[in-house]
């Protein structure tokens, strides 16, 4: 990947960590098990009790969705947006951006790219993403 690349995204990882992070950072939960419960809420320091709303469903997979959503909290996010900061990092203590760079490397460079690659094409759908960035070229 090119330096612009591996900036652009360190830049999406933090928007995204940052995101999660104003959000509190806590685990949410899903209103309960019934497949008509369609409310996720922020977790609660008080026993029994749901913290506040922070997204409510409707349509044909209500539930489904509000699983997702739960299943994927600032917390969750916050923990994808680290390990893919570390993959990065070690792909830069490992290349210094241009895989080309440390040519005795050969092997764990090409390695530390694909993951970066994969890593990348997680973020796909964001703005500034380049699609041959995933496809290695």
């Amino acid at each position: 990947m090119t330096p612009e690349a591996v900036a652009w995204l360190r830049e999406a990882i933090g928007r995204r960590k940052a995101l999660a992070e104003a959000a509190g950072g806590a685990p949410w939960e899903a209103e309960g098990d019934d497949p008509t419960d369609d409310e996720v809420y922020s977790a609660s320091t008080e026993p029994d009790t749901f913290g506040e709303m922070v997204a409510l469903t409707r349509g044909p997979y209500s539930h489904e969705n509000t699983l997702h959503i739960a299943a994927n909290d600032p917390r969750q996010v916050i923990a994808d947006c680290e390990t893919d900061l570390g993959i990065l990092h070690l792909y830069i203590l490992w290349t210094g951006h241009d895989p080309g760079a440390h040519p005795a490397l050969g092997a764990a460079a090409c390695v530390a790219s694909d993951a970066l690659r994969h890593v990348a094409s997680a973020y796909r759908h964001q703005p500034g993403y380049a699609e041959h960035w995933g496809s290695g070229e």
